[in-house]
């Protein structure tokens, strides 16, 4: 059997993803600040806007992310060789299953692609615009959509401990994207290639990443009957991860776009680089709070509730004085950090940072409990409450934004994500208090060290 996670490697792991999540936010950076200067703000809005596609990646981590624990609960439950066959077969299967439902759905889009009202979708009355976007739409979620199969290696990697591995996948899908930025100016549609340019390094460096993760487990890529039989058991539960990942990545990834509908795309834009800085904080907790779900999971096998309830009293404190220091650190010097990056004074009103602050801090929080509660499998509740705030959170930032402008859009996602964060409480409260006669079979100590 492979032994539990002790503390000591858990850290080195949230320090590497923490450090690979740096680099590359560093590397975001710098890829906003060439955009910036390239294109026009309402042009730089277009292509924040687009990133709303950024809902098919979350869609699959979460998916990825359900099946790495299935792969971590196996090896930490059967000797070596056991958990190899079995995991093979389950990582293969769950990656045709992906791979065809990609192919379905990659065909399905293309097919449908003259039906869609692009027109009522992407608001602007330029017609070389509305060209553009239509077009690096449809390149960038085709190329979303065919890597969301071989991006299952990330939580191979992960499920395995090899961290280091994802931390560096990280690194070079911002460096990648940053090249193709680069050298779409020498494109003959320019913007086309910009808007598409993260979704097309996904893909390369997730095929990458695949065939590694095989050659490194030395898994033979031979039939292994029926793919859906042996994920059929995991479907439902994936489907929940499934939504829940997607209504995460609305909360995510709408507000540009969002805010594009009622007062257009040089807002948008302007938001977005504001935005920008406080996701720095969100990238940062969401890759150092991932080596916790596992191990959550594998503590959950030895029913060491004493060291699960003090990561996750650990984990809140940290995301919550993350979220709060970068919140104080952007109010303070935001708007000179922005003009020294892009050259643009683009100030904002004391709502909208305050309103951008309040959301970053609920979301960190959001996040702890949410890792905490998928290691838990209780998914049912979370996907319902974040599908059900996604959906206020559009209507309220639309609605809102119509009257109060920009800080109106940001106040709706502010009160989708507190109704969601008051029911992620209410249910870790619930857990929580079912097991606190488990002070268990095990000390913190003792659980540590396992």
């Amino acid at each position: 059997m492979m032994h539990v996670g002790t503390t000591g490697r858990i850290v080195r792991d949230v320090l590497s993803m923490g450090g690979g999540r740096l680099v590359a936010v560093c590397l975001s950076v710098v890829q906003v600040v060439y955009l910036t200067r390239w294109l026009s703000l309402t042009e730089y809005g277009l292509c924040a806007s687009m990133a709303v596609l950024g809902v098919g990646g979350l869609m699959l981590a979460a998916i990825g992310a359900r099946i790495g624990n299935e792969l971590t609960a196996t090896l930490a439950r059967e000797t070596p060789d056991d958990a190899s066959v079995r995991n093979r077969r389950l990582f293969l299967a769950t990656f045709v299953v992906l791979a065809s439902a990609a192919a379905l759905l990659i065909v399905s889009i293309l097919l449908i692609d003259d039906f869609l009202p692009w027109q009522a979708l992407i608001k602007t009355g330029d017609e070389r615009l509305l060209r553009e976007a239509k077009t690096g739409v449809m390149v960038g979620l085709v190329g979303q959509i065919a890597a969301l199969p071989f991006g299952l290696a990330v939580f191979g990697f992960r499920a395995y401990h090899e961290n280091e591995v994802v931390a560096a996948q990280t690194v070079l899908s911002a460096l990648v994207t940053l090249v193709m930025l680069i050298l779409a100016r020498l494109a003959p549609r320019p913007l086309v290639l910009a808007m598409a340019a993260p979704f097309l390094a996904n893909l390369l460096i997730s095929v990458v990443m695949f065939a590694g993760f095989v050659r490194r487990r030395r898994w033979p890529l031979r039939p292994i009957g029926d793919p859906w039989q042996e994920v059929q058991a995991h479907a439902t539960g994936s489907g929940l991860f499934a939504l829940l990942g997607a209504s995460f990545a609305f909360l995510t990834y709408t507000l540009p776009y969002a805010v594009s509908l009622t007062q257009g795309f040089a807002v948008a834009g302007a938001i977005d680089v504001y935005l920008k800085l406080f996701a720095i904080v969100l990238l940062v907790e969401g890759d150092m709070l991932a080596p916790l779900w596992p191990a959550y999971v594998a503590h959950r096998e030895i029913d060491a509730w004493p060291w699960i309830r003090r990561s996750l009293r650990i984990s809140l404190a940290m995301a919550g004085g993350m979220a709060a220091a970068a919140s104080f650190g952007i109010w303070l010097l935001g708007p000179h950090v922005v003009h020294y990056l892009t050259g643009l004074n683009l100030p904002l009103s004391s709502g909208t940072y305050a309103g951008l602050a309040i959301y970053t801090l609920l979301y960190s929080l959001t996040l702890a409990l949410s890792t905490f509660l998928n290691a838990s499998d209780l998914v049912g509740i979370q996907a319902a409450a974040t599908a059900a705030g996604a959906l206020c959170m559009l209507w309220l930032s639309v609605t809102l934004g119509r009257v109060y402008g920009p800080s109106g859009a940001i106040v709706g996602v502010g009160i989708a994500m507190g109704l969601i964060l008051s029911v992620l409480v209410a249910r870790t409260m619930v857990e929580l208090g079912a097991h606190r006669h488990a002070a268990g079979k095990l000390s913190c100590d003792d659980a540590a060290s396992v």
